[in-house]
């Protein structure tokens, strides 16, 4: 899920999607005091691009935010991707 804009995700037919506080440009210290505040375990992990920070949930979930406005991968600051992993 790429967000190109400040928009929040929806589910569908399929999906029964409770968007929490997620949205394009959420900034990442507040994702992460979210996550605190619930007791949501997360980690840090190495960036795929420079000028991003990545933060894994659960170990399938990567949240992908851009902290560099020259960023060619994220239009925009903060939460810019979010990308599942099949276990």
């Amino acid at each position: 899920m790429n967000f190109s804009e400040p928009n929040v995700p929806r589910g569908g037919a399929a999906i029964d999607l409770d968007p929490w506080i997620i949205r394009g440009g959420l900034r990442a210290s507040d994702f992460v005091a979210a996550l605190e505040a619930e007791g949501i375990s997360y980690e840090e992990v190495p960036p795929i691009n420079s000028g991003t920070r990545q933060l894994s949930v659960n170990s399938s979930i990567t949240f992908i935010f851009n902290e560099d406005d020259e960023d060619e991968f994220c239009d925009g600051m903060g939460l810019c991707k979010v990308s599942a992993r099949n276990r």
